[in-house]
């Protein structure tokens, strides 16, 4: 799936959601998300530059994996480059917290980030997932309420049918490794 060269506003839920996808490239694009902007839920193989996006009541760029095609399925290769992202609303480059699957070789490099109304980066683990070899290089931030979250949890039940456990899952906690934050810097941050 190629998206090039688009200009959305008033977007409703999301701008832009891709689920179960290999092979994506997004580049060129202008958005004024209502609430999500992008959201990429179980994605592989993904080039994703030159985004502009700014508003939004939730996450701006947010990288997912859940039950909702009946199985998990891994986010993975996946880059995000050469962007200006921001939110009023929630944080502005995130993985999860919707973490069925597993992630892993996702690298965000030059990024600025103009607000976020809670973190500029953020993992939250909440359904046993596990996120590793996450690369942030050569990221500016400015006015925002955290720099870094980076957060495991646990929900009691699924987001499926049912509001279960996932099928043949053993444990919702996850885990967060081997993520390296390289010449990223913050400044104006809220509450301090």
């Amino acid at each position: 799936i190629t998206l090039s060269n688009l200009t959305l506003s008033e977007t409703g839920h999301f701008a832009i959601l891709m689920t179960d996808v290999a092979g994506a490239q997004i580049s060129d694009l202008t958005i004024h998300p209502t609430r999500d902007g992008i959201d990429l839920v179980g994605v592989r193989d993904a080039l994703c530059e030159r985004l502009f996006i700014r508003g939004g009541g939730d996450d701006a760029f947010v990288i997912k994996s859940d039950f909702s095609v009946g199985r998990f399925v891994n986010s993975e290769r996946i880059t995000v480059r050469d962007s200006d992202i921001s939110t009023v609303g929630a944080t502005a480059l995130e993985i999860g917290s919707e973490t069925a699957g597993n992630f892993s070789s996702i690298v965000f490099e030059n990024i600025v980030v103009h607000s976020a109304g809670d973190a500029g980066i953020g993992i939250v683990v909440m359904d046993g997932g596990h996120v590793s070899d996450v690369l942030y290089r050569n990221i500016t931030m400015d006015n925002l309420t955290s720099p870094l979250q980076f957060y495991i949890g646990a929900r009691r039940l699924c987001r499926c049918a049912g509001g279960t456990r996932y099928p043949g899952q053993r444990s919702f906690v996850g885990r967060i490794a081997d993520i390296v934050v390289d010449g990223v810097t913050a400044t104006n941050i809220l509450g301090t």
